[in-house]
C-alpha cells in the first residue's frame, strides 16, 4: 500500500511540474491566418517562418482566399512572415510582422517574389 501512495504522489508531481512548465514557458496557442492567394496559383504550400533564423515553424497547404490555423510557443512575440509555394512556380511572400500570445487572429497580405 505505501509503494501505491509514493507512486501516486510521484505522478501527481511529475504533473504539476508538466503544468508549471507550460505556464513558465508560455505554453502554446493556435492563431488563425487569413489571406488570398490568385486562383490561378492553384493550390500552394504555405510556410510559417521564424523571420531571425528563417527556420519553417509549420507548412499547410492552401489555395485562393484561406484561412488556416498555426501554432505558437513559448511566451515571448517573435517576428515572423509567411512563404507560398505554389506548382505554377511563383512564390509570394509576407512582410515580416511580429505575433505573440496575444493575437488571436492576422491577415496575410502575400505578395508575388520577383526574380
Amino acid at each position: 500500500m505505501h509503494e501505491v501512495v509514493k507512486l501516486w504522489a510521484i505522478s501527481v508531481v511529475a504533473i504539476v511540474i508538466a503544468i508549471s512548465g507550460c505556464a513558465i514557458t508560455g505554453g502554446s496557442k493556435m492563431i488563425g491566418v487569413r489571406g488570398a492567394l490568385p486562383a490561378s496559383a492553384g493550390k500552394c504550400l504555405l510556410d510559417f517562418v521564424v523571420a531571425d533564423t528563417g527556420r519553417v515553424k509549420m507548412t499547410q497547404p492552401t489555395q485562393g482566399d484561406f484561412g488556416v490555423r498555426v501554432v505558437l510557443s513559448g511566451g515571448v512575440a517573435q517576428r515572423y512572415y509567411f512563404v507560398a509555394r505554389c506548382p505554377d512556380d511563383r512564390i509570394y511572400r509576407s512582410e515580416e510582422m511580429t505575433i505573440g500570445m496575444s493575437d488571436d487572429a492576422i491577415k496575410v497580405n502575400l505578395l508575388p517574389v520577383e526574380d
